[in-house]
């Protein structure tokens, strides 16, 4: 049966194992584990050094980028500033434009002068080229009810200095008032 069985077999091999064979496979047992565990332990210890300097760059990444955001933070406050400071002055310079392109429309109609006439085309001139670039609301708004007004008060006038703005106000005109091909 000892032969044969499986279980026999391990019976009497236990039966038949001395102190010292069973001592020496203990402790060969014990090495391997102790072996085992002990790498284990060296690749925990290798992954926590990694885990912590990989946490150490991040902060020192995270701090760079606080500091740049912060600088950011202050360069864009200083734009800000400035571009404020830039939409004030065009604001200004817009409503001059407008005062000045309405005192020279004043002295024209007043004086009825073909020079004054000139004058006040090369300002409203100047405010559309401007605008092309810049913004100019109140300039173009007085400009706009300057060429209206000339071209009905004084066509002849407008004729001779408001040529740059002839062919707007015909285009303005044919499609305001359609005929009967339409606009």
């Amino acid at each position: 049966w000892a032969e044969t069985s499986t279980i026999g077999k391990l019976s009497f091999a236990r039966s038949t194992a001395s102190d010292a064979d069973i001592k020496k496979r203990s402790n060969t047992l014990f090495r391997e584990a102790i072996e085992q565990y002990s790498g284990q332990y060296r690749n925990a210890e290798k992954a926590i050094e990694k885990a912590v300097s990989e946490r150490n760059d991040a902060q020192k990444k995270a701090i760079s980028a606080e500091r740049q955001n912060s600088h950011l933070v202050s360069r864009n406050a200083e734009l800000e500033s400035k571009i404020i400071t830039a939409d004030d002055a065009l604001s200004r310079i817009d409503a001059a434009l407008a005062e000045n392109v309405m005192n020279l429309h004043e002295e024209a109609s007043e004086s009825g002068l073909e020079t004054d006439y000139q004058k006040l085309s090369g300002a409203c001139l100047a405010v559309v080229d401007i605008s092309k670039v810049q913004k100019l609301e109140l300039a173009l708004l007085q400009v706009s009810s300057v060429v209206k007004d000339v071209s009905r008060r004084v066509p002849e006038m407008f004729k001779k200095t408001f040529s740059w703005a002839i062919e707007k106000v015909y285009r303005h005109h044919s499609m305001a008032s359609p005929g009967p091909e339409g606009p």
